[in-house]
């Protein structure tokens, strides 16, 4: 299968594409091979591969593949038409084609390609009812209620979906602390990790904080991921019986927090979790993704 999403509203399309990832994720589990090439960094050669592979431990494919019309690459990427069918009509492979806004050259590539797509869809810059309507929907997610004039101000940031929903998260934000009584409007980092596993939203609104503050993105990313990795060596010594500190170095005061915080939450979670960190590192280092909007 080939599902190609483009336009110029990239957050709504990024959405789409994680809400794929997630129920792929939920579907296959562990059976799932999951790759993301770059086309401003990597030829088509890389896709051919993973496309001609088979893996002995994944039944499954998710390729994502970022400016395969418009990054510096695209114009060397070429698939034969026998290998775009088998991708096409294969029921292991999810291929997924993203790109952002697309000039002439590039939508002549996309016009090439299309018909072997099962899906295809452009994302534009909402206006009017429609912008509207959405701006309370995401509303709706995070439990604000926007009143017509803030909805006005949001509506005139032109259609920037990005701008509208990081105006949205401060106002969540601000909601939670109001709420709050004697809720301390500093956060620590050290909060941002025991968060991320017991309480998602509560870790989006410290992170939110600590970003406002100035701390910096892939400093919060690679604490989180450090944190996951610590949780996961803990919960494995838990269940194989073994002293965490001795076995690890760990400092015994951190491998009794982590404990406590792991007994009741199963190994293949942490697994699951820190296996998208994995992905997400990829993502952000091929320039797909940013630290915040991969902890997001």
């Amino acid at each position: 299968m080939i599902i190609a999403f483009h336009g110029p509203n990239t957050y709504r399309s990024r959405q789409k594409v994680k809400e794929l990832f997630d129920e792929y994720r939920t579907k296959y589990g562990d059976a799932l091979d999951v790759r993301r090439i770059d086309a401003d960094e990597e030829d088509f050669s890389v896709l051919k591969s993973l496309l001609e592979s088979r893996s002995l431990f994944s039944s499954k494919k998710l390729i994502m593949v970022s400016y395969v019309f418009s990054g510096k690459r695209a114009g060397e990427m070429e698939l034969g038409k026998d290998l775009l069918q088998f991708a096409s009509e294969s029921k292991d492979v999810m291929l997924i084609l993203w790109d952002g806004v697309l000039a002439a050259d590039d939508k002549k590539r996309l016009a090439q390609w299309k018909p072997f797509f099962s899906k295809s869809q452009e994302f534009k810059v909402l206006t009017g009812v429609q912008l509207q309507k959405w701006v309370q929907e995401e509303a709706g997610k995070r439990g604000v209620q926007v009143a017509s004039a803030k909805t006005a101000y949001l509506t005139s940031l032109k259609g920037d979906s990005w701008a509208i929903v990081n105006e949205l998260e401060k106002m969540a934000v601000a909601v939670e602390d109001d709420t709050r009584a004697g809720a301390p409007k500093e956060r620590t980092v050290f909060e941002l990790g025991d968060a991320f596993i017991q309480n998602p939203r509560s870790a989006l609104q410290i992170l939110h904080n600590l970003i406002e503050r100035g701390e910096d993105e892939f400093g919060l990313f690679a604490y989180v991921a450090s944190y996951l990795r610590t949780l996961l060596i803990v919960k494995g010594c838990q269940e194989r019986g073994r002293n965490v500190a001795v076995s690890h170095n760990i400092h015994p005061f951190v491998a009794k927090k982590a404990a406590s915080l792991v007994r009741n939450i199963p190994l293949g979670r942490l697994q699951d979790l820190l296996r998208r960190f994995f992905e997400e590192d990829v993502a952000i280092k091929t320039g797909g993704s940013t630290p915040k909007e991969s902890l997001m």
